[in-house]
This record gives C-alpha cells, sequence and structure tokens, in this order.
C-alpha cells in the first residue's frame, strides 16, 4: 500500500532525511509518511505549527524532488 507523496515504506535513517536533524526528521515522517496535520505534528514533538511549517519548507526546497515522492530505493 502506497502512503501519502508516494512513500511504500518508511525512510531510513541514512536516505535523503540524513541530512537534517532528528527532529526534523521526526517531523518530516510524521507529515509526509504518516499524514498526520501540522497542528497535531506540532502538538505531539512540542513545536509550533510555524515550526513544523519551515521544517518542511526548507525539505521541499532541499531534498530531490524524486526522494520525497518515490521514497527509498530498494536495497
Amino acid at each position: 500500500m502506497l502512503r501519502p507523496y508516494g512513500l511504500a515504506s518508511p525512510p531510513r535513517p541514512g536516505g535523503p532525511l540524513g541530512a537534517f536533524p532528528p527532529r526534523d526528521r521526526l517531523v518530516l515522517v510524521l507529515r509526509l509518511y504518516e499524514d498526520v496535520p501540522e497542528e497535531q505534528t506540532a502538538a505531539r514533538l512540542g513545536l509550533s505549527v510555524r515550526r513544523v511549517r519551515a521544517v518542511c519548507a526548507r525539505a521541499a526546497a532541499t531534498l530531490p524532488r524524486d526522494a520525497v515522492m518515490t521514497g527509498p530505493t530498494p536495497p
């Protein structure tokens, strides 16, 4: 089953998200993989909604589009 944004499995730590700090990776996994709304992501992690949006915007600008759309490559 495909998850939101075409992710078929959780991102690997050494994958494209590896360049992000651990808390930012949590934000991205919750938003992109688990499809948790911004407000709930912020509440779960003790962040502001503004911070969650900033992390997602930075990821969209930094990550290759195909890394977000297709997920990790199989081993």
